[in-house]
């Protein structure tokens, strides 16, 4: 699928993003939220789900081939084995679902003064960074859809600090400029 053509638009309807989020005189420039498709496929099931899958379809498996030899009621251990199975291949499956069903729920939002995650749920305001929470010395765009402005006090197991950012978006290198623009090459104004 091709990526839509981005245009930069420097001001857009605030009626996307709650109102009452938004500051008086606060202008909404970019809106956008995560691939919920590129969201779920990067949330891949662990290696721990991936074995408890397979050791419950093998047990269904199993207790569907031995069914006639090792039961009195053969039809009550064909449920229980079906159902074994079944859950086995929920257990894989629900990773990405839950990966896609919250990149639906997620709206990132670039304004004249704060990048904002909202909620879409609850119409709630997640995080919000100004210009003196871009820790970043610049703003990193990864092959993957991601735009990263700051790090977070969280350290990963190899000792940096948590990358913080607008993820899995279709148009990162223009949002990138974007908030480079915005927060980066004009002088801090007092707020």
């Amino acid at each position: 699928m091709p990526r839509p053509k981005s245009v930069e638009v420097q001001s857009i309807s605030n009626t996307c993003v709650p109102q009452n989020l938004l500051q008086p005189d606060e202008t909404v420039l970019w809106v956008g939220s995560p691939s919920a498709w590129r969201f779920a496929s990067l949330v891949l099931p662990s290696l721990v789900d991936v074995v408890i899958a397979l050791i419950l379809i093998g047990v269904g498996a199993f207790t569907i081939l031995r069914i006639e030899k090792y039961t009195v009621i053969p039809i009550v251990a064909e449920m229980f084995a079906y159902l074994v199975i079944v859950a086995g291949v929920i257990q894989v499956l629900f990773a990405p679902a839950v990966g896609y069903l919250t990149a639906l729920g997620i709206l990132y939002v670039v304004t004249n003064q704060r990048l904002l995650v909202i909620d879409k749920r609850h119409d709630r305001l997640s995080k919000e960074f100004r210009r003196a929470d871009l820790t970043l010395s610049a703003t990193v765009v990864t092959d993957s859809g991601c735009v990263y402005f700051a790090e977070g006090p969280i350290e990963t197991a190899a000792g940096k600090r948590r990358q913080i950012g607008f993820e899995h978006i279709d148009t990162p290198t223009e949002v990138a400029k974007l908030i480079d623009r915005t927060f980066r090459d004009q002088p801090a104004t007092p707020g």
